[in-house]
């Protein structure tokens, strides 16, 4: 029998191969299977990021790449096509933030001074602008405070256009957003504010209280971002609980029975699957 590592592999290529062939739609069903298996690893967002660009779903897309990198903030070929489409989309400010993430990151010393370079280019091009984030900051966050959330949320989008360092405006943003019950600009801040910081562990909280709130239900983007808000949240009361429910996801993806899967699949299913493992 397969082992849980080989299957996860296994339905993803299954599912990378059903993609090539235009077959989106039925590639679906086998990134998730492989994400059950192994829940931190930015493969399966990747082929959800071809899948979800292949049917023109660009915000879903750009999604998967941004919950990819979570996953692994350790993949450069993430923060390598985030950049690509940020300055596709002319977002200085995005493009220059995920090239400083890539090039942190990146292990080919020639790729690295050529990423150096394009982060020169960039700051002369935006440095003038930085200007105008510290000019609105102060009233933003007295409209924050106050919960005047329309007026804060005017003065927070026009500083964050021009912010590159500062994860927290993004996170504010967030917070803007989920108060005024608009859940997918919300999402889109408070994932901005992890190309900053891919270590925030407010933002790794929130999103992991969204992903396993009882309208959204979403155990496997959960876990990911609880496991994130772990690895670097001090000791408190709230770290100690939020360890509790991660370690009982933990327990509830390991005790799932993977294998009698490949049993559900269909005669030509099981065909594909048995020629990939075997390299034909």
């Amino acid at each position: 029998s397969l082992g849980k590592p080989l299957l996860a592999t296994v339905y993803h290529l299954y599912a990378a191969f059903l993609e090539k062939q235009g077959r989106g739609d039925e590639a679906l069903p086998f990134v998730k299977h492989s994400l059950e298996i192994s829940p931190l690893s930015s493969l399966p967002f990747k082929l959800l990021w071809k899948i979800y660009r292949g049917g023109n779903q660009s915000r879903q897309a750009l999604r998967s790449l941004h919950i990819g990198a979570a996953a692994d903030p350790l993949d450069s070929k993430i923060y390598q096509l985030l950049a690509l489409l940020y300055n596709k989309q002319k977002d200085d400010f995005k493009t220059w933030v995920c090239f400083n993430r890539w090039v942190w990151i990146e292990k080919d010393p020639a790729t690295a001074r050529l990423i150096g370079k394009k982060l020169q280019q960039l700051d002369r091009r935006i440095s003038k602008k930085m200007k105008k984030v510290n000019l609105y900051v102060s009233k933003a966050r007295n409209y924050y405070l106050s919960r005047q959330w329309e007026l804060a949320l005017k003065e927070y989008v026009r500083i964050n256009k021009f912010n590159r360092s500062d994860d927290n405006l993004f996170l504010e943003l967030g917070i803007i957003y989920g108060n005024l019950s608009r859940y997918e600009d919300a999402l889109t801040a408070l994932y901005s504010g992890l190309l900053i910081n891919p270590k925030n562990v407010e933002i790794h909280r929130l999103l992991s209280d969204y992903y396993l709130s009882s309208s959204v239900r979403n155990s496997i983007l959960g876990f990911i971002h609880l496991t994130r808000y772990l690895e670097n949240a001090p000791d408190s009361e709230t770290r100690a609980a939020l360890k509790e429910k991660h370690d009982h996801l933990l327990a509830r993806f390991s005790a799932r029975k993977m294998f009698p899967r490949l049993g559900l699949l269909t005669s030509s299913q099981n065909r594909e699957i048995h020629a990939l493992y075997k390299g034909r």
